[in-house]
């Protein structure tokens, strides 16, 4: 293993409460955390709730949001182990101030094909030391492909996140700004080092937890 990474913690799905799960039970979370969030949507057609504008706060700005209607992923929601989930809706909304977005739900990482959980777990592996085949039959994934390209996909938004974060003035970001920055002068680039980076800033901010419930929102979708 590289030298300062930890020894690696039991293998398994790592939810949102930090802890690891089995792959039957991870899959029967997410359907019922699929059905909540359908059930959520049928609400809000209703009337209820409003989702929040992902820049909100930005520069002090008050942001007032409508719903658009719903955008849908036919062919659900990939969970490893040969399961899908059914197709799964996303509100899409308006900010008056900010323009069109997406509100996710927890369990969906945005442009990724699966589980926000599957995702997340399979980077914590990789940045603990775990081989991508290792990982991959803990995972149920196909081959190492998927993991391979989240990796990259993180490596490589670093010094896209970096200028995205620095032109926000929103404080809970401060923190992040500053990991980034650190990470891109790292020499040679430490996937490990970048993840810790980005994992401690999101412990560290209730307000960072509460928009991304896990470091892969973080890193790939800020």
């Amino acid at each position: 293993m590289g030298r300062g990474i930890p020894d690696p913690s039991p293998l398994g799905v790592l939810w949102h409460d930090g802890h690891t799960h089995s792959a039957s039970e991870t899959i029967a979370r997410f359907h019922a955390q699929v059905k909540q969030h359908m059930d959520g949507l049928k609400a809000r057609r209703r009337g209820v709730g409003v989702p929040t504008c992902p820049k909100a706060e930005e520069n002090g700005a008050a942001c007032r949001v409508t719903r658009k209607g719903l955008v849908w992923r036919p062919g659900g929601v990939k969970l490893g182990h040969g399961e899908a989930s059914e197709p799964i809706a996303v509100q899409h909304c308006r900010c008056l101030r900010h323009g069109h977005f997406l509100d996710y739900p927890s369990f969906l990482v945005p442009r990724k094909h699966y589980a926000a959980e599957v995702v997340e777990s399979a980077l914590s592996a990789r940045a603990q030391g775990r081989t991508l085949e290792e990982i991959c039959s803990v995972q149920g994934l196909p081959d190492t492909s998927a993991v391979r390209r989240w990796v990259r996909d993180v490596m490589v938004r670093i010094p896209v996140l970096l200028v995205d974060v620095r032109k926000r003035s929103i404080k809970w970001l401060a923190g992040v700004r500053d990991a980034l920055h650190e990470a891109t002068t790292l020499t040679p680039p430490s996937f490990y080092r970048v993840w810790s980076l980005l994992q401690g800033q999101q412990r560290a901010s209730p307000d960072l937890l509460r928009r991304f419930p896990t470091v892969s929102h973080l890193a790939l979708s800020v």
